[in-house]
Order: C-alpha cells, then structure tokens, then sequence
C-alpha cells in the first residue's frame, strides 16, 4: 500500500512510468482512479484533459489553480494526487500546493504523474481513462449546511421559493452548493475578486442562471 507522504520533491514526482514505493504504475493508476478521499488534480488545458484523463479526475489549468484554490479541499487533513503535462508545470504547482513549507497551508500530495503515451496507454490497458469535460468536484460546503438546507426545503411546497443570500460568500462553495440543489442564491462580498470567481465558479458548474 502506498503510503502518504509529505508534497514530494519535483525531482521525484516526475518518475511517473517508474515504480514508487514499491507501487507499480497500474496499482497508483487504478488507486487515482478509485474516487477515493484523495482526488486527483489534473493541471493540463481543458483541451487536453477532455481528449483523455484518468476517471474521476478534476481539471485545474495551472494558471487557474491558485485562484480556484477554494474549490480545492481545506489543506489540513487533506491529500491530493496531481497530474501534470510536463515537470516544469508539476514543480510550479507543487511549490503553490506545499504552503511555502507551512504545514498548515500546504496540501498533502501522495503522487503525481506525468501524462505521456505510456501513461495514456497503461490507464487505456486497465480502464482508468475517460473522455469529455466531466470534472469530479473537489470541494464541500460549510458543515452545517446541508442540514440546514434540508430542514427549509421540507418546509417549502414550492421549489422556486428557495432563495438565499450568502454574505461573505468568499469563493462562492456555499452559494454554488445551494445553486446545485436548485436555489436562487446572491452571493455578496466586499472583494471584487471573489465576485468574479464566484460567477465563473457557477458558470463552469452549469448553475449560473442560478447565481447572481
């Protein structure tokens, strides 16, 4: 069994066709593939990643994934799997992931990977591989919500009555959360940049005719 362990230098997460603590390739393919508690982050372009990615994976473009880390899970207690299109691309985002060495901020990675042809054929072999934009969501509302929200929907006949403000909503979990099982949300904050994430994190859920 893999076990996990403090984010990986670059040097050696990039051994992604070479066995890794005693793991083949095949074991920590179908380990990435199992939609486990630890879910796997894969850097490449929307492009590449729709044209083939290990199943249950979630797209964050790098240059996306400091602003979307909010849809990431909380770092503490948390583990990720990362996939990268080159080594450069994996050192940059495990330099973001590892917190400036602050173990409170940084995300536990247990493995990473290289996308090459050999990899693409290994997770082929096993079927491990999926096709299309379907992303598998990463992150959680607030604690107390889902049971909060579920106690006013059994008190509402009519589902368009479902209609909340979220102030403070940061980068917007909560608000998409509440779009997703069908309500009408405004999120409000003093942070332009939040706003703005807040609308394209609805946009790319499907909900933002749901979101304002």
């Amino acid at each position: 069994m893999c076990g996990p362990t403090r984010c990986p230098t670059p040097s050696k997460a990039i051994e992604a066709d070479a066995s890794d603590n005693g793991c083949s390739l095949d074991t920590r393919l179908q380990a990435a593939a199992a939609q486990d508690a630890a879910g796997l982050v894969d850097l490449r372009n929307p492009s590449s990643y729709a044209a083939g990615h290990i199943k249950g994976a979630s797209n964050f473009p790098l240059e996306e994934l400091q602003l979307r880390s909010g849809e990431l899970p909380p770092p503490t207690g948390s583990a990720l799997r990362i996939m990268a299109s080159s080594e450069s691309q994996l050192a940059e985002a495990m330099e973001f992931l590892a917190g400036s060495g602050d173990s409170r901020k940084g995300w536990t990675v247990i493995d990473s990977f290289i996308w090459t042809p050999s990899l693409a054929s290994a997770a082929a072999r096993i079927d491990c591989i999926a096709h299309g934009a379907s992303s598998r969501p990463l992150w959680l509302p607030s604690p107390h919500l889902p049971r909060l929200a579920s106690l006013l929907e059994a008190r509402v006949s009519d589902p368009d009555a479902l209609r909340a403000v979220d102030f403070g909503c940061g980068k917007g979990r909560d608000a998409i959360w509440l779009a997703l099982r069908g309500w009408l949300v405004i999120g409000v904050d003093n942070q332009e940049c939040f706003l703005s994430h807040l609308r394209d994190f609805a946009r790319r859920q499907g909900v933002a005719e749901r979101v304002r």
